[in-house]
Formats: C-alpha cells, sequence, structure tokens
C-alpha cells in the first residue's frame, strides 16, 4: 500500500503543467453486491474525471444552502464526479426531469431497488436517482445518485452527484454484521463510467474500524475495473493497515476535520487502485466542520502562470525590488512578463516550491512578505495548493495556511506581496493559474488534461494502433494499473499470451457482439513446433491468459484444429486447447470459446495455489474433457454445446485433495445435437498422487445425450469415479435423473456450493451480479 500526499513524475524542466482529474480500482477484496444497468455503455478512463469529496455535516432540507451553495461551489469550480456523505436529505429542488414541458416533477428519477434488508431495523438501503439543476439552465441537469443509510434522523445518508448518467450502480456490502447476519455498519455506493468506479465511503466513528473491511468489499464490488472510493474514513490515513502494494492513498497532509479544542484531524481522503502520476489533492472549506477535498493531476513538474485582480496591480510588473521583495504586477500584460515561474512538487509530500527561472532563486514566506532568496529546502519555501474557484488555486505558505496577496505598498506605487493575507477577505490574491489558456505551443497551461494512454485499440485492417491483438498486449505497460485493449470487429489467425506481469488488464471486443471478433489458430498437442518439438497440450492453446485480475469480454477464441485433416498426428495427441486460464481472479463474461477436445483449460500454477476463474453468460463448445484443469472454475450461466462427434465427456477436472472446489456448472444450459447416451458429465483426470477431482453441476438443463444411467465414467482403470468428488443437484431436462450412480447434494450441502462459495477463497473475492 502506497500512502501519498501525491503521486509525483520524474521532473522535467520548463514543462507545462497538464491535468485533470482522476481516480479508481483494486484491493483484496471480500463480498459485494450486484450492479445493474442504467444508462448508456460508455468507455472512460481514470484521467477523464475531476472528483471531489465532502462531508456535508447532516444537509437536511432546512439545510438546502449546503447543496444550493457547497455542492454547487464544487460543480462550478469544474469537478463532475462528487462523493457526498451526511448528505441528509436531497435538495428541495431535486426531482424528475420534465424536458418535454421544461420543468422539474417531483419523486425520484428512478429507483434501482433495494439491497441488504437485514438491517438492524429490518429495513434495507434504497438507491434512487435525481434530476437536479443546481444553477438553472447555465449548468443543465445533474444526477444525484441518493442511498439513505440513515433511517433515524436521516442526516448520515450517502450520495454522488454526477454530470454524467452512470453506465452501472453498485453498493459494496458492508464490513459489520452482527450474529443474526444484520448489518452494523454503512455500505458503500458506487457508480461506474466505462471501466471507472467511484464510491462514497463513510465508515464508522471512533476510528473508523470498518474500514480496511469495506475498502476489500469495493475491490470486490469494482471487480476488474480502475475504482477510486472518496469520503469520510474517520481515521488518519496513515493508519489504515496495509491494503496491497497495488493501493494507492491520496491525501493532502493537512486536517480536514475541525472537531474544536483544536482535535483537528485528516479525516477526508481518496483511496485508489490507480497509481496516477502527479496526483494533487487540496481542500476547501464549504461550510461544515469537514474541509473538502478535491483532486487534480499535474504532470511532472511545470511553468507556471499566475493571476490577481487588476485593481491590485505594481508598476514593477512582478519582479523583485527592494530586499527581493516581490511586486505585484499588471495583469493587462497577461501576468509577468519578464519573470518565468517553475512550480515543483516536493518528492513524498504535498508540498510546492516555486523557482524563478531567471534568477535561481526560490520563492520565500518568511517575515511576512514574499521574497526571491536562495534556494535552501526551508519550510518557508513551501507552499499548499488549495481551491481559489474558477479553475484557480489559492498559493498557502506551508507555515502559515494563509493566503498571499496585496500587502505592504513601497515606493514608486510598488505593492509587495504579503505571506499573511486571509484567504476570505476581498483583497486581491496570488493564484496559479489552473485553465486551459493555451501556450506559445498551444499546449493548455495549467489544468488541462493528463494524456495517459490506458486503453490500445486492435484492427485488423491497421486502421487502429495495431493489426495483432499480442502487438497490443505487447504495448501495456507492466505497471499494475488497469488497461484495456479494445479490438474491433475481425478474425485475428495468431495465438496471444498475456503474462502474469501484466495484471488488471481488460481485453474486450469493441462492438460487444461476440461473433464480431475471432481470435483463431489450430494447434494441437502433436503439432511441431519450429525448433521440431511438440506443444504439448497446454502449448497447444490459442490463448493464454496467466495474469491476475484479467477480464475478457465480448469476443471469440477459437482452437480450429481438426484431427482429420492431420493424420500425421497421432490419436492420441489430438488434444488442442483454445483458452488455457491459469492466473487467479479471472473474469470471461459473454465469450464464444471454440473447440473439440480439451476445449477450455482452467489451471493452477501449483496443484494447491488459490487460482479462480469466473465464467458468465459464455458459449463453449468441444466433446472430449474440454473443462478441465485443477484450477477453481466456476461456469454460471453459460451455453455448453456437446459437438456431435461420436460421444465424448464435459469435464475432466484433476482438483488436489487440498481444494475444497474444483468446476462448478451453474445455472447453466447444456446442449447436443449428438445421438441419445452416447455423452458423459465427467470423468476424473488422476495425473498426480494428490489428486481428487472436483465437480459440481446444477440447477442446470441436461440434453438427451447425456447417458442417464450412470453419467460419469472412469479415465483410465486405476482410479475409479466414484472415488471423485462428483455431484449433481436439481437438474432438468431429458438428461437428468436421479439414481445410485448420480450422487446429489442434500439442500443442507447445496448452500456450500454455489459460485459465491466456489470463488470466495482467502480474500473473499466476488465477481458475480
Amino acid at each position: 500500500m502506497n500512502i501519498r500526499l501525491f503521486r509525483t513524475g520524474r521532473h522535467t524542466r520548463k514543462k507545462k503543467i497538464v491535468s485533470l482529474m482522476t481516480a479508481v480500482a483494486m484491493l483484496a477484496g471480500a463480498l459485494s453486491v450486484v450492479l445493474f444497468t442504467t444508462g448508456q455503455t460508455a468507455s472512460a478512463a481514470v484521467e477523464d474525471f475531476r472528483p471531489a469529496n465532502w462531508n456535508m455535516q447532516g444537509a437536511q432540507n432546512s439545510q438546502d444552502n449546503k447543496w444550493q451553495s457547497g455542492v454547487r461551489s464544487l460543480i462550478n469550480s469544474g469537478h463532475d464526479v462528487i462523493a457526498l456523505q451526511e448528505a441528509g436529505q436531497v435538495p428541495n429542488t431535486a426531482g424528475r426531469w420534465d424536458s418535454q414541458n421544461n420543468q422539474m416533477l417531483p419523486g425520484p428519477a428512478h429507483d434501482f431497488g433495494t439491497w441488504f434488508t437485514s438491517l438492524r431495523n429490518g429495513q434495507g438501503w434504497t438507491v434512487q436517482r435525481y434530476d437536479w439543476r443546481p444553477g438553472g439552465s447555465r449548468l443543465g441537469v445533474w444526477n444525484i445518485y441518493f442511498m439513505q443509510t440513515d433511517f433515524g434522523a436521516n442526516r448520515v445518508n450517502l450520495a454522488i452527484v454526477t454530470r454524467n448518467r452512470a453506465d452501472r450502480v453498485n453498493v459494496a456490502r458492508p464490513a459489520f454484521t452482527n450474529a443474526n447476519g444484520q448489518a452494523t455498519s454503512r455500505p458503500a455506493l458506487g457508480v461506474r463510467f466505462g471501466d471507472t468506479y467511484f464510491w462514497t465511503v463513510h465508515t464508522l466513528s471512533g476510528g473508523g474500524n470498518d474500514a480496511p473491511r469495506l475498502l476489500a468489499n469495493i475491490q470486490s464490488a469494482s471487480s476488474t475495473y480502475h475504482w477510486a472510493a472518496m469520503g469520510d474514513f474517520n481515521r488518519q490515513p496513515a493508519t489504515l493497515p496495509s491494503l496491497g502494494a497495488n493501493v494507492h492513498i491520496y491525501n493532502t497532509g493537512q486536517p480536514t476535520h475541525y472537531g474544536g479544542n483544536g482535535n483537528n484531524n485528516e479525516l477526508d481522503y481518496m483511496v485508489s487502485s490507480d497509481d496516477i502520476v502527479s496526483f494533487v489533492p487540496g481542500t476547501t472549506d464549504l461550510g461544515s466542520d469537514h474541509r473538502a477535498v478535491f483532486y487534480y493531476t499535474l504532470r511532472a513538474n511545470a511553468d507556471v502562470q499566475f493571476t490577481m485582480p487588476s485593481d491590485h496591480n505594481s508598476t514593477f510588473a512582478g519582479n523583485t525590488s527592494e530586499d527581493n521583495k516581490v511586486a505585484a504586477w499588471d495583469v493587462d500584460t497577461d501576468g509577468w512578463p519578464d519573470v518565468s515561474w517553475h512550480l515543483s512538487q516536493v518528492p513524498g509530500t504535498g508540498v510546492y516550491t516555486i523557482m524563478n527561472n531567471d534568477t535561481g532563486e526560490c520563492m520565500d514566506a518568511e517575515d511576512s512578505v514574499l521574497r526571491d532568496k536562495s534556494c535552501s529546502g526551508s519550510s518557508w519555501q513551501k507552499f499548499f495548493l488549495d481551491n481559489g474557484g474558477s479553475g484557480l488555486l489559492n498559493l498557502l505558505p506551508y507555515n502559515r495556511l494563509t493566503c498571499v496577496g496585496e500587502g505592504t505598498h513601497g515606493q514608486d506605487r510598488e505593492t509587495f506581496l504579503s505571506t499573511t493575507v486571509s484567504c476570505s477577505d476581498s483583497k486581491g490574491r496570488l493564484k496559479i493559474r489552473f485553465d486551459h489558456d493555451p501556450g506559445a505551443d498551444g499546449v493548455p497551461l495549467g489544468v488541462g488534461h493528463v494524456q495517459v494512454q490506458s486503453t490500445f485499440t486492435v484492427a485488423a485492417d491497421g486502421s487502429a494502433q495495431f493489426q495483432t491483438v499480442q502487438a497490443a498486449i505487447n504495448a501495456v505497460p507492466t505497471d499494475g494499473n488497469p488497461h484495456t485493449i479494445l479490438i474491433n470487429r475481425g478474425t485475428y489467425h495468431e495465438v496471444i499470451s498475456v503474462p502474469k506481469t501484466q495484471t488488471n488488464l481488460t481485453i474486450k471486443g469493441a462492438t460487444g457482439n461476440a461473433e464480431d471478433v475471432n481470435i483463431t489458430y489450430g494447434n494441437a498437442h502433436g503439432t511441431l513446433k519450429p525448433d521440431g518439438t511438440e506443444y504439448g497440450t497446454e502449448g497447444s492453446a490459442t490463448a493464454s491468459f496467466k495474469a491476475p485480475n484479467l477480464r475478457v469480454e465480448s469476443l471469440t477464441i477459437t482452437n480450429s484444429f481438426d484431427p482429420a485433416a492431420h493424420s500425421e498426428i497421432s490419436p492420441y495427441e489430438t488434444q488442442a486447447v483454445a483458452l488455457a486460464a491459469t492466473g487467479d481472479r479471472q473474469v470471461y463474461t459473454n465469450v464464444r470459446i471454440i473447440g473439440r477436445q480439451d476445449t477450455v483449460l482452467a489451471k493452477s500454477p501449483a496443484a494447491t495455489d488459490q487460482t479462480r476463474q469466473y465464467f458468465r453468460n459464455v458459449y463453449i463448445a468441444g466433446s472430449i474433457d474440454f473443462l478441465f484443469g485443477n484450477a477453481t472454475a466456476v461456469f454460471d450461466r453459460a451455453n455448453i454445446d456437446l459437438a456431435a462427434w461420436p460421444g465424448g465427456t464435459i469435464v475432466a477436472p484433476n482438483t488436489d485433495q487440498a481444494k475444497k472446489y474444483g468446476i462448478l456448472i451453474t445455472n447453466s444450459n447444456i446442449v447436443s445435437k449428438a445421438a441419445a447416451n452416447t455423452f458423459y458429465l465427467g470423468r476424473p483426470w488422476h495425473n498426480t498422487t494428490t489428486a481428487q477431482p472436483q465437480t459440481v453441476i446444477r440447477d442446470s438443463s441436461l440434453p438427451a445425450a447425456i447417458t442417464t444411467t450412470q453419467p460419469w465414467t472412469n479415465m483410465t482403470t486405476d482410479y475409479s469415479w466414484q472415488s471423485a468428488r462428483f455431484f449433481e443437484y436439481h437438474n432438468l431436462g431429458t438428461g437428468a435423473g436421479v439414481n445410485s450412480n448420480r450422487p446429489q447434494l442434500t439442500d443442507a450441502q447445496a448452500g456450500d456450493y454455489t459460485a459465491s462459495k466456489y470463488l470466495a477463497g482467502t480474500d473473499g473475492w466476488n465477481p458475480i451480479w
């Protein structure tokens, strides 16, 4: 886990400050909840957002001004995802927008239903979306995603305000429950835009003891997406236990909660899956006992512009004068025309130094007046940034936390810059320009957009970044951050491999239709490599995915090997794998996997390793042992097609005896055009002395092709299928039945053999939705 006041990049002199706002997804996980679609699907990345979070201190309708002033202020400052805690009730002006009649109607615009009905008072958490026009027609219609978590005073509720409609809404399971399974802590509310989740978090007062587990649940609910959890954690960031190497905390290093009697603590910050270069948080006072926290991304170090109201000009135009005091300047000449300033981050902190590029000296705030002095590293030469409104940031001396602005006056109409100006009075204040004014080279200065590539595109016709899928895979950084490979329609004749170092990668078809993208090749076990040796079974795979936290969506993977066309290959070496999945926490959704023998290998690198794969809404075709291996693999709502060959077997697990769970087929539809009684459900692959194969097939439809009298069979004579752990439960269809050769789970046992139990592992992973 990395705790950062912000994340810095390599120092580069005279680079433009660029920016944007971002945040997002990953942690060691636990239980989560169902998601659901609410709007149009979009492609988005962390750097496309400017988030903020604020504990509103219980904004009731009687305190509607907290919405109209505080939240609206964040909107006016350019923030498009705002996580709120103690949100009270929605503002009086929120409701359901009638665009035809240009009016706001009462009631929520959409009701997403209720989660977790086992609360102490028997009520569940309901999520609703409201339309809101925070500034009339000028700001347009915004979205308030609202969840009531306080059924008593109706104060401590959660909300997320967004400019755009979210693609999905999600709720992360609360950390604590009592002996009766009733929740004793709050959940987290999340919204997803494309591949990025934002969560609003309010952990328990008195130390935020539920924070680590709630963050784990958030990671689980976010699956392989980017994520950022923002809010009131009720504990200092340094007190969070280790959350993993790929989890990052972004905080200002300043108090955000003012509790009276000098009891001031930093409780409000962001935890994210992303290691964001030059990610800079700041705070602002919006009228609560918590300061709002906002986030910007700076691109390394940069030259900056400054601005001040034009009625605070000085004839010295920003130059240093007597005793190296820094004077104000004539804004009509667009800043300090003769002085170039460079902003640099102090590594590992949330503070900055500002150097005069012409003199090589640093801004210094000692003696109540801003001066140029030799750069010494003194704390007087360090500054915080604070929200100055209108896309600008105030400059606050590290030792004072006051603003810099108009101060003493000297000879020749000099106006020296004071370092003790109140940030709330009407005096002219020095601000760093973080707007989009183009520099001489056309690159925006200040808060603009960080060009961080997280999506890599592929098109077979050469119209994208890469023509092959493997070329795109090779280009993805192995930095642990989420990245996406988007594949355009086409057939890709290639073998692809994702190494175990490329974690948090998503590979998906661009159209959403799995048939539009086909990655295909035709190697078999006995196919010879260029060096004259055989590929072997695993080596024959068209796609080999070794990385953990991999997500594959909306494409087809095919092994086209045809034994009849290759008489040179022994009939005992015709295994031809389409997919070799050997990484933990992999998710396959809307994927077609087509082969004949050994179509899908679900494998643990070592027999007892925790290796889990979740296949949902997939189509898989094969004939012999085509779901096999020693990993824990769940096939949920799958369409499994038994090819009309002269019969065959579906599963061939070689689960280690130390593992409780092997292969699960649940809520699936198994179909076949093969003759009746020609296929077996499976056979045990006992290739090691510690193998005790495990499979459950439950709540699924079985075709007539299944041998009803004895659907399990032996692979060898020295290990009987009865020695394996093979069970069915509540199957239906012509191929279903119950007899002494068809072991069944009892109702009591069935609860222990569900998709969530198979996948939970030691970290509580739950990708099910």
